[in-house]
């Protein structure tokens, strides 16, 4: 049985984590979705990709190791999107990062 310990991957100098790599195919899928104006089911896929790539703006100030809890945010901001408009979800999306940073939780 093979296991595997290292987590990380690299591609050249860049290092991606399995959460990183994750949102990075995402946004790939995600543009060609946008691009092909297909639609998915109760989502805009425009605003899910609004949503990664503030993701990946605030992973670059946080360290990969204290990365879950911003996760757990993306993932609810992508559940408030069926709720409330995009303002309003990266309104909250931001104050939770900064009560996060605040509250040294990350």
């Amino acid at each position: 049985m093979l296991h595997v310990t290292c987590y990380m991957f690299n591609l050249g100098r860049f290092y991606f984590s399995k959460k990183e790599l994750f949102l990075l195919l995402s946004a790939l899928m995600l543009g060609l979705i946008v691009y092909l104006k297909y639609s998915i089911s109760f989502f805009d896929p425009l605003k899910l990709l609004i949503l990664t790539i503030f993701t990946f703006l605030a992973k670059g100030f946080i360290s990969t190791i204290n990365d879950t809890p911003l996760l757990l945010v993306f993932l609810i901001s992508i559940f408030l999107t069926l709720y409330y408009p995009l303002f309003q979800v990266i309104i909250f999306y931001f104050l939770s990062f900064f009560f996060l940073k605040f509250f040294k939780a990350i």
